[in-house]
């Protein structure tokens, strides 16, 4: 099945010697026949699995036998990430190989220490973080999955350690 985030479609109908069609939407009532140079709009879906039957029908009236059918996924909902490969803390280490994963999270942008998000860095890839000073470190992200949900700043995924090189 297809899967997007946009929530109205546009479909276009065609076929050999089809003049005019029928449509049902999920398990709706069918449509009044429709012109074949009209195309279906549909405005607002909700989320989830839809699926679209079309019958076609000649300039005779002949109907076809089986309904063509597509089925899709509205997901409008944003992946949330998870954090590994964070320092113990307190730590020694002035670097950190910080990966992003979770389901359904293809990319993540993030945040060092309260900064801004930076780009876009697909989730395949580590995070590594070097030359960090003594003080308390924080990573914040945020992820995308692959219909191009982001999720929001506000709700970023974060952890924190402490660096502390000084000896006492």
């Amino acid at each position: 099945d297809a899967r997007t985030n946009q929530t109205d479609a546009t479909i276009v109908i065609g076929g050999e010697d089809v003049a005019t069609y029928t449509y049902v939407l999920d398990i709706g009532i069918a449509s009044e026949p429709v012109a074949v140079t009209v195309p279906i709009v549909l405005i607002g879906l909700a989320e989830g699995s839809h699926t679209i039957a079309v019958t076609g029908i000649d300039e005779l009236g002949n109907v076809q036998a089986t309904p063509t059918l597509y089925t899709w996924i509205i997901d409008i909902t944003s992946p949330i990430p998870t954090i590994s490969g964070i320092p113990s803390d307190p730590t020694q280490l002035t670097s950190a190989t910080v990966v992003v994963g979770g389901e359904d999270v293809v990319a993540f942008r993030f945040s060092i220490d309260g900064g801004t998000f930076g780009t876009e860095t697909l989730a395949a890839d580590p995070l590594i973080l070097i030359n960090l000073t003594d003080g308390v470190h924080t990573v914040a992200v945020i992820g995308r999955d692959d219909v191009g949900n982001f999720q929001e700043e506000i709700n970023a995924v974060a952890a924190s350690w402490t660096v502390d090189t000084i000896a006492p």
